[in-house]
């Protein structure tokens, strides 16, 4: 009767150890899609900087060819 009472207890604390385990792998996951979330809103943040920025650069480099232009 000891000895099943020691295995209940063994037992008990494996599933302790097994639902605490679960439960740091959950937050662990929640934490990493919650920092894939912000890296993809920050790309698509950068991403958007790089296009207006293309946009200023296309459009100085027009007023360069303009005014070479009229120089000429």
């Amino acid at each position: 009767i000891v000895l099943i009472g020691n295995i209940h207890n063994m037992n008990d604390i494996s599933f302790q150890k097994l639902e605490d385990n679960l439960e740091r792998e959950k937050k662990v996951r929640a934490d990493t899609e919650k920092a894939k979330k912000k890296v993809e809103q920050d790309l698509k943040d950068t991403q958007s900087v790089v296009e207006e920025l293309e946009g200023v650069k296309n459009d100085l480099e027009n007023n360069v060819k303009s005014t070479r232009r009229l120089v000429k």
